[in-house]
């Protein structure tokens, strides 16, 4: 059985295992939250990169007919139609493009919050650790 002098110090050690299992619940909680968030931004810009990727190779197949119906026919009417739909093509493709960029712009994959909520508990915990021990 311990003594009474120690108890409040063993009393002190639960509270801060409960309170330490807490907060790695917390810091579950953020981790899974902020990981299914990034997931959501990697299948948005796949999403857009791959209607780009769609868009830009209708437009080389618009402009290769663009081609193909100046050579056959060498006549304004279908050249300039064809031309119309490569050009509006390209034009889509890089403006889904342009999007799935901005998306990944300032992006990471690391878990900057949960990283920074650990490191302030690692913080507060050593700041308590050297409290009791002095």
């Amino acid at each position: 059985m311990p003594d009474q002098a120690n108890r409040p110090f063993l009393s002190l050690v639960d509270m801060a295992g409960i309170e330490l299992r807490s907060q790695l619940g917390q810091e579950a909680q953020l981790l899974q939250a902020e990981m299914k968030a990034k997931v959501s931004v990697i299948q948005s810009t796949a999403l857009y990169g791959g209607v780009a990727v769609f868009c830009m190779a209708l437009g080389a197949i618009a402009g290769t007919a663009t081609l193909v119906l100046f050579l056959v026919w060498l006549g304004l009417a279908p050249v300039l139609a064809t031309l119309v739909v490569s050009v509006a093509l390209l034009l889509a493709g890089a403006m889904f493009l342009w999007r799935a960029r901005a998306l990944m712009r300032d992006w990471t994959l690391l878990p900057v919050r949960t990283i920074a909520a650990v490191r302030a508990d690692v913080a507060t915990l050593k700041e308590a650790v050297s409290h009791v021990a002095s």
